[in-house]
């Protein structure tokens, strides 16, 4: 329900200065924001090499956004690639998948490929959320593609989310003794505490909870673990 989502503005500083409009769920953080396929596919820019301030003030990925936020986004100053004329040739697959084939220019590194608009907007996954290899080994972000490699990518964590709510909450049971507080009138966000006191709002949905807005709730549940870690552990009472 248009109720229930966050309009939040976005203004390219450069090259162009245009304005866009995003929606996101309650409770997602810039991050949350910025690793988003949508945003990555407007913008055009790897999110590592961006600013961003949030009403005029430099903000980082955790700042939690409000409904009406404007958000300035300006790209700093990155090295040239050497100009060439030549193409290289890359292949990828996706868990397993058939084997594609990618153009980059020479030059390119693992990193401009990854954040590049061709490879997101087929995967429409975020590459921080990727387990990638090249020709079978792990490497470096930096990596000089050479015509040919295969980039294999496996283990990935979708956008959408990766946890229903019904799952964080059975976790979060076990870690930190999660507990409702009433809550009259309902709402679209049920309020919790842990069993030292911490309140945590979660979300009320069925369909799987964004990954910006797990990471606010882990923050609020006092659980200091990334997403990955908390996706795959086996949940256990926290030593506090």
């Amino acid at each position: 329900m248009d109720n229930q989502l966050v309009r939040i503005t976005v203004q390219m500083l450069n090259p162009t200065g245009g304005r866009m409009l995003f929606v996101v769920e309650p409770g997602t953080d810039l991050e949350g924001l910025y690793l988003t396929n949508d945003f990555l596919t407007t913008i055009g820019v790897n999110p590592h090499l961006l600013r961003f301030k949030v009403n005029g003030t430099p903000a980082g990925g955790d700042f939690m956004l409000m409904p009406e936020d404007h958000i300035q986004v300006e790209a700093q100053s990155v090295q040239p690639v050497e100009e060439t004329d030549n193409e290289l040739v890359v292949l990828a697959r996706m868990n397993c998948e058939d084997w594609g084939e990618f153009r980059v220019h020479a030059g390119a590194s693992l990193e401009d490929f990854l954040f590049s608009i061709t490879f997101i907007s087929v995967t429409t996954i975020h590459p921080a959320a990727l387990a990638i290899k090249v020709n079978g080994l792990s490497v470096e972000m930096c990596y000089r593609l050479a015509d040919g490699d295969r980039i294999t990518v496996a283990g990935a964590s979708m956008l959408k989310g990766a946890i229903s709510g019904r799952d964080l909450i059975a976790k979060l049971r076990v870690m930190v003794g999660l507990r409702p507080e009433p809550s009259p009138g309902g709402g679209s966000h049920g309020k919790w505490k842990t069993s030292d006191g911490k309140t945590v709002v979660i979300p009320r949905r069925s369909s799987d909870i964004p990954n910006g807005t797990v990471k606010s709730i882990l923050r609020m549940a006092g659980v200091d673990m990334g997403l990955k870690e908390f996706y795959s552990c086996r949940p256990r009472p926290l030593t506090r």
